[in-house]
Protein backbone atom coordinates (compact mmCIF):
# COMPACT_ATOMS: atom_id res chain seq x y z
CA UNK A 1 0.00 0.00 0.00
CA UNK A 2 1.60 3.51 -0.74
CA UNK A 3 2.09 6.23 1.20
CA UNK A 4 -0.60 8.41 -0.33
CA UNK A 5 -3.02 5.43 0.14
CA UNK A 6 -2.54 4.68 3.54
CA UNK A 7 -2.95 8.28 4.55
CA UNK A 8 -6.54 8.90 2.53
CA UNK A 9 -7.76 5.78 3.51
CA UNK A 10 -7.02 6.90 7.41
CA UNK A 11 -8.55 10.34 6.56
CA UNK A 12 -11.28 8.50 5.09
CA UNK A 13 -11.89 6.11 8.27
CA UNK A 14 -11.53 9.26 11.03
CA UNK A 15 -13.84 11.34 8.97
CA UNK A 16 -16.76 8.65 9.06
CA UNK A 17 -16.72 8.79 12.67
CA UNK A 18 -18.02 12.11 13.02
CA UNK A 19 -21.15 10.45 11.61
CA UNK A 20 -21.39 8.14 14.67
CA UNK A 21 -23.90 7.81 17.24
CA UNK A 22 -23.27 10.50 21.04
CA UNK A 23 -19.88 11.61 19.01
CA UNK A 24 -21.97 13.49 15.83
CA UNK A 25 -24.46 14.76 18.76
CA UNK A 26 -21.58 16.62 20.69
CA UNK A 27 -19.72 17.73 17.41
CA UNK A 28 -23.10 19.50 16.62
CA UNK A 29 -23.47 21.21 20.00
CA UNK A 30 -20.49 22.56 19.99
CA UNK A 31 -20.97 24.26 16.89
CA UNK A 32 -24.47 25.50 17.59
CA UNK A 33 -23.12 27.37 20.49
CA UNK A 34 -21.67 30.65 19.13
CA UNK A 35 -24.77 29.99 16.87
CA UNK A 36 -27.09 30.30 19.84
CA UNK A 37 -25.35 33.55 20.76
CA UNK A 38 -25.58 34.71 17.53
CA UNK A 39 -29.39 34.61 17.88
CA UNK A 40 -29.41 36.86 20.86
CA UNK A 41 -27.34 39.52 19.34
CA UNK A 42 -28.93 43.14 20.34
CA UNK A 43 -28.71 45.69 17.72
CA UNK A 44 -25.05 46.63 15.56
CA UNK A 45 -23.47 49.60 15.89
CA UNK A 46 -22.07 51.75 13.34
CA UNK A 47 -19.06 49.64 12.16
CA UNK A 48 -21.92 46.90 11.73
CA UNK A 49 -20.57 44.68 14.89
CA UNK A 50 -21.87 44.91 18.33
CA UNK A 51 -20.48 44.27 21.08
CA UNK A 52 -22.08 40.68 22.09
CA UNK A 53 -21.50 40.00 17.88
CA UNK A 54 -17.92 40.53 18.69
CA UNK A 55 -18.38 38.12 21.60
CA UNK A 56 -20.24 35.36 19.49
CA UNK A 57 -17.98 35.86 17.01
CA UNK A 58 -14.59 35.69 18.83
CA UNK A 59 -15.94 31.94 19.94
CA UNK A 60 -15.57 30.68 16.79
CA UNK A 61 -11.55 30.23 16.93
CA UNK A 62 -11.15 31.03 20.41
CA UNK A 63 -13.64 28.51 22.53
CA UNK A 64 -15.31 26.55 19.41
CA UNK A 65 -12.47 25.61 17.75
CA UNK A 66 -10.43 25.28 20.38
CA UNK A 67 -12.68 22.40 22.36
CA UNK A 68 -13.62 20.70 18.78
CA UNK A 69 -9.68 20.38 18.26
CA UNK A 70 -8.71 19.10 22.65
CA UNK A 71 -12.25 16.54 21.96
CA UNK A 72 -10.91 15.11 18.34
CA UNK A 73 -8.08 15.19 17.86
CA UNK A 74 -6.57 14.48 21.40
CA UNK A 75 -7.37 11.35 22.14
CA UNK A 76 -7.18 9.85 18.25
CA UNK A 77 -4.28 7.29 19.91
CA UNK A 78 -6.45 6.94 23.43
CA UNK A 79 -9.55 6.14 21.59
CA UNK A 80 -7.38 3.12 20.01
CA UNK A 81 -6.30 1.92 23.24
CA UNK A 82 -10.06 1.77 24.99
CA UNK A 83 -11.28 0.24 22.02
CA UNK A 84 -8.32 -2.06 21.83
CA UNK A 85 -7.55 -2.17 18.64
CA UNK A 86 -4.37 -0.84 19.09
CA UNK A 87 -2.64 -4.24 18.80
CA UNK A 88 -4.59 -3.94 15.31
CA UNK A 89 -3.00 -0.20 14.11
CA UNK A 90 0.74 -0.65 15.18
CA UNK A 91 1.14 -3.92 13.17
CA UNK A 92 -0.24 -2.68 10.37
CA UNK A 93 2.75 -2.58 7.40
CA UNK A 94 2.58 1.64 7.48
CA UNK A 95 4.93 3.51 9.31
CA UNK A 96 2.57 4.25 12.58
CA UNK A 97 3.65 8.46 11.82
CA UNK A 98 1.77 7.59 8.54
CA UNK A 99 -1.38 6.80 10.35
CA UNK A 100 -1.86 8.85 13.07
CA UNK A 101 -0.96 12.31 10.49
CA UNK A 102 -3.77 10.40 8.39
CA UNK A 103 -6.70 10.27 10.69
CA UNK A 104 -5.66 13.47 11.78
CA UNK A 105 -5.88 14.81 8.35
CA UNK A 106 -9.24 13.18 8.22
CA UNK A 107 -10.48 15.49 11.28
CA UNK A 108 -8.85 18.39 10.07
CA UNK A 109 -11.26 17.75 7.04
CA UNK A 110 -14.36 17.06 9.51
CA UNK A 111 -13.64 20.04 11.17
CA UNK A 112 -12.99 22.64 8.66
CA UNK A 113 -16.06 21.89 6.72
CA UNK A 114 -18.11 21.84 9.71
CA UNK A 115 -16.64 25.73 10.64
CA UNK A 116 -16.98 26.68 7.08
CA UNK A 117 -20.99 26.06 7.47
CA UNK A 118 -21.68 26.85 11.09
CA UNK A 119 -19.96 30.32 10.52
CA UNK A 120 -22.13 31.47 7.87
CA UNK A 121 -24.86 30.35 9.25
CA UNK A 122 -24.24 31.94 12.77
CA UNK A 123 -23.41 35.45 10.44
CA UNK A 124 -26.66 34.83 8.83
CA UNK A 125 -28.95 34.75 11.74
CA UNK A 126 -27.54 37.64 13.09
CA UNK A 127 -28.55 40.25 10.39
CA UNK A 128 -25.28 39.54 8.67
CA UNK A 129 -23.22 41.95 11.27
CA UNK A 130 -20.07 44.03 9.68
CA UNK A 131 -21.02 42.10 6.30
CA UNK A 132 -18.73 40.14 4.03
CA UNK A 133 -15.75 41.17 5.86
CA UNK A 134 -16.51 40.10 9.09
CA UNK A 135 -17.57 36.78 7.42
CA UNK A 136 -14.18 36.42 5.63
CA UNK A 137 -12.23 37.00 9.05
CA UNK A 138 -14.04 35.19 11.42
CA UNK A 139 -13.82 32.07 8.46
CA UNK A 140 -9.92 32.79 8.38
CA UNK A 141 -9.24 32.96 12.03
CA UNK A 142 -11.63 29.72 12.32
CA UNK A 143 -9.78 27.83 9.75
CA UNK A 144 -6.10 28.81 11.53
CA UNK A 145 -7.70 27.69 14.81
CA UNK A 146 -8.57 24.34 13.53
CA UNK A 147 -5.00 24.09 11.73
CA UNK A 148 -2.92 24.80 14.77
CA UNK A 149 -4.92 23.08 17.78
CA UNK A 150 -5.85 20.27 16.19
CA UNK A 151 -2.15 19.23 15.67
CA UNK A 152 -0.92 20.69 19.37
CA UNK A 153 -3.94 18.63 20.79
CA UNK A 154 -2.25 15.60 18.95
CA UNK A 155 1.08 16.37 20.16
CA UNK A 156 -0.56 16.00 23.60
CA UNK A 157 -2.57 13.20 23.31
CA UNK A 158 0.54 10.66 21.71
CA UNK A 159 2.67 12.05 25.05
CA UNK A 160 -0.34 11.25 27.46
CA UNK A 161 -2.29 8.74 25.80
CA UNK A 162 -4.19 7.63 28.95
CA UNK A 163 -4.91 11.27 29.62
CA UNK A 164 -5.71 12.89 26.56
CA UNK A 165 -8.41 15.20 26.90
CA UNK A 166 -8.09 15.94 30.60
CA UNK A 167 -3.96 17.41 29.41
CA UNK A 168 -6.20 18.88 26.45
CA UNK A 169 -8.49 20.73 28.81
CA UNK A 170 -5.75 21.59 31.25
CA UNK A 171 -3.45 23.28 28.41
CA UNK A 172 -6.50 24.88 26.88
CA UNK A 173 -7.73 26.57 30.38
CA UNK A 174 -4.12 27.49 31.06
CA UNK A 175 -2.64 28.70 28.02
CA UNK A 176 -5.49 29.83 25.31
CA UNK A 177 -7.84 31.13 28.29
CA UNK A 178 -6.26 31.96 31.61
CA UNK A 179 -2.84 33.26 30.30
CA UNK A 180 -3.97 35.15 27.05
CA UNK A 181 -5.51 37.77 29.85
CA UNK A 182 -2.13 38.47 30.73
CA UNK A 183 -0.44 40.58 28.03
CA UNK A 184 3.09 40.20 29.00
CA UNK A 185 2.82 36.60 28.50
CA UNK A 186 0.48 36.40 26.17
CA UNK A 187 2.17 37.33 22.99
CA UNK A 188 4.81 34.58 23.78
CA UNK A 189 2.90 31.33 25.06
CA UNK A 190 -0.58 31.81 23.36
CA UNK A 191 -2.25 31.28 20.02
CA UNK A 192 -5.24 33.79 20.87
CA UNK A 193 -3.38 37.21 19.46
CA UNK A 194 -2.24 35.19 16.51
CA UNK A 195 -5.76 34.17 15.95
CA UNK A 196 -7.46 37.27 16.62
CA UNK A 197 -4.65 39.47 14.71
CA UNK A 198 -5.79 37.28 11.61
CA UNK A 199 -9.89 37.93 12.40
CA UNK A 200 -8.95 41.58 12.88
CA UNK A 201 -7.34 41.71 9.41
CA UNK A 202 -10.31 43.28 7.54
CA UNK A 203 -11.21 45.95 9.72
CA UNK A 204 -9.99 48.99 10.71
CA UNK A 205 -7.83 49.12 14.55
CA UNK A 206 -11.10 50.43 16.49
CA UNK A 207 -13.56 48.11 15.26
CA UNK A 208 -13.21 45.20 18.13
CA UNK A 209 -12.73 47.57 20.70
CA UNK A 210 -12.03 51.10 21.27
CA UNK A 211 -8.76 49.90 22.44
CA UNK A 212 -7.56 46.78 20.25
CA UNK A 213 -4.86 46.14 22.96
CA UNK A 214 -7.81 45.00 25.04
CA UNK A 215 -8.49 41.97 22.55
CA UNK A 216 -4.48 41.62 22.44
CA UNK A 217 -4.56 42.45 18.40
CA UNK A 218 -1.31 42.50 17.14
CA UNK A 219 0.13 44.99 14.12
CA UNK A 220 1.41 42.30 12.24
CA UNK A 221 1.26 41.19 8.40
CA UNK A 222 -0.70 38.33 7.15
CA UNK A 223 2.51 36.34 6.14
CA UNK A 224 3.82 36.81 9.46
CA UNK A 225 0.62 35.64 11.07
CA UNK A 226 0.20 32.80 9.12
CA UNK A 227 3.80 32.04 9.41
CA UNK A 228 3.38 31.20 12.90
CA UNK A 229 0.08 29.64 12.57
CA UNK A 230 1.65 27.26 10.19
CA UNK A 231 5.09 26.87 11.33
CA UNK A 232 3.64 25.91 14.73
CA UNK A 233 0.91 23.23 13.67
CA UNK A 234 4.11 21.94 11.87
CA UNK A 235 6.15 21.74 15.01
CA UNK A 236 3.15 20.02 16.74
CA UNK A 237 2.69 17.59 14.15
CA UNK A 238 6.84 16.49 13.89
CA UNK A 239 6.66 15.73 17.76
CA UNK A 240 3.44 13.72 17.26
CA UNK A 241 4.62 11.47 14.74
CA UNK A 242 8.15 11.26 16.78
CA UNK A 243 6.58 10.30 20.26
CA UNK A 244 4.23 7.62 18.32
CA UNK A 245 7.03 6.24 16.48
CA UNK A 246 9.76 6.00 18.90
CA UNK A 247 7.29 5.09 22.14
CA UNK A 248 6.44 1.76 22.54
CA UNK A 249 3.03 1.26 23.46
CA UNK A 250 1.13 -2.21 25.60
CA UNK A 251 -0.71 -3.85 22.88
CA UNK A 252 -3.27 -3.82 25.64
CA UNK A 253 -4.08 -1.67 27.76
CA UNK A 254 -5.92 -2.12 31.35
CA UNK A 255 -8.39 0.30 32.83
Amino acid sequence: MTSFRCLTEAARYEMMQFLRGRRALFFLLLLSFPIAVAVANPAADKHGIEKTTQSSFLLFPGSTCLLLAIFYAGPLLQTEIERKTLTYLLVRPIPRWQMLMGRLLGVLIALEAAILVAVPLAWLISGRPGGAPLLWATWQASVAAILVYAPIALALGTLFPQRAITVGILWGLLFEVLLSNVPFISRTVTLVPILRSIQALPFPADTWSEKSADLLILDSSPLFLWGIVLSTAAAACAIASLAVTRREYALTEEH
